[in-house]
């Protein structure tokens, strides 16, 4: 992120699909695809659940800091199908 405040990642799968539960608030984050483009942002209850597919979709955490979203990268329950 510009002037080193915030985080962004890149989670993909080449051959499964599903999403990743994340312990971040909702509000804390807003998803786009790898070209930029606003993707919807989907909850299971309080936790948004980023995709993992074969498109890269990236979470973008404005006041997050890396390592805080590397750790709920870590800790999130994935569900892939």
């Amino acid at each position: 992120m510009v002037g080193g405040l915030g985080s962004v990642a890149t989670p993909w799968h080449t051959q499964r699909e599903g999403h990743l539960a994340l312990d971040v608030a909702p509000d804390a984050m807003w998803l786009v695809s790898f070209t930029g483009k606003a993707l919807p942002l989907e909850r299971a209850g309080q936790r948004p659940l980023v995709p993992v597919n074969a498109t890269r979709t990236t979470p973008v955490c404005p006041s997050l800091p890396p390592e805080t979203l590397r750790a709920a990268l870590a800790a999130a329950e994935a569900c892939l199908r």
